[in-house]
Parts: C-alpha cells; sequence; structure tokens
C-alpha cells in the first residue's frame, strides 16, 4: 500500500536537507578559518621582514655600550634611521623589555586577542612563537619559526 505524504518520507527529506545544509555550514566555517590562518601567518612574516633592522641595532647598540637600551628611540639615529611606522589597521603591536644588562627581547602578536606571540632575543637565534591568547609558554617550550 502507498501512502502519499508519509510522515517518515518527509522526516528523511529533512533530515537529508538538515544534514546537507550542517555540511555546507561547516565547510564555510573550515574555509573561513583557513584564510583568517593564512592573513595571519603574512602578518607574521611582514612584521618580522619589518622588524629585522631593529634586531640588527638592538646587537650592534648592546655590543657597543655593553648593555642593552632602555627603549628603541635610543637606537635613533646612531643604530638605525627610523623606528618602523606602526601598520595602519593593523593589530600588530612592537613591544620591547631590554636595559641594564645585556639582553633584550623583541615581541609582537599577531591575530588580536586570538593571537600568537613572536620574540626574538638575539640576532643569532630564530624568531620563536612563545605564546598564544591564553599562555606564555617557558622558553623550553618556545617554537621557532625558520
Amino acid at each position: 500500500m502507498k501512502v502519499e505524504g508519509s510522515p517518515v518520507r518527509g522526516s528523511v527529506r529533512t533530515c537529508v536537507f538538515g544534514c546537507t545544509a550542517l555540511l555546507g555550514l561547516a565547510f564555510a566555517l573550515l574555509l573561513a578559518c583557513e584564510a583568517y590562518l593564512e592573513n595571519e601567518r603574512a602578518e607574521a612574516v611582514a612584521m618580522i621582514r619589518n622588524a629585522e633592522p631593529l634586531c640588527v641595532a638592538l646587537e650592534a647598540y648592546t655590543e657597543h655600550h655593553g648593555e642593552s637600551p632602555s627603549s628603541l628611540d635610543r637606537l635613533v639615529p646612531q643604530f638605525i634611521a627610523e623606528l618602523p611606522p606602526p601598520k595602519p589597521g593593523a593589530e600588530v603591536e612592537l613591544r620591547y623589555k631590554g636595559g641594564g644588562n645585556t639582553q633584550w627581547r623583541l615581541s609582537f602578536w599577531v591575530g588580536g586577542s586570538f593571537g600568537t606571540e613572536y620574540a626574538r632575543t638575539t640576532t643569532s637565534e630564530p624568531w620563536y612563537i612563545v605564546g598564544d591568547y591564553d599562555e606564555d609558554y617557558p622558553r623550553e617550550r618556545w617554537i621557532p619559526i625558520r
């Protein structure tokens, strides 16, 4: 016996439609996350390139004075012509710690409040991922950027 408009047939159609919609949504979210991460990587690479002259200037200042500068402003104009200007609209902020000894640390965050922190402490070592939005990694867990 054939029953038109059976509730079972309608439920199957609804389930198939719902599952298809959920798969489409999951795929769209995956693409959005991938685009976000690619943008974060590109920002980090650009920031590393822009900060490289600062690292060289920090090493030169420290070698010349026997201690790291108290601020990045101390590098200008003898060790670097000017500090790199902040990138308009970027959520990237350069941070510096040093002064009083030969150690220094240049770092920045990429990705806003759920981002990643990158840092460098000497030109003889690479840049590292040193933390994320909820944790500062201990030195032994720093991830080198190659």
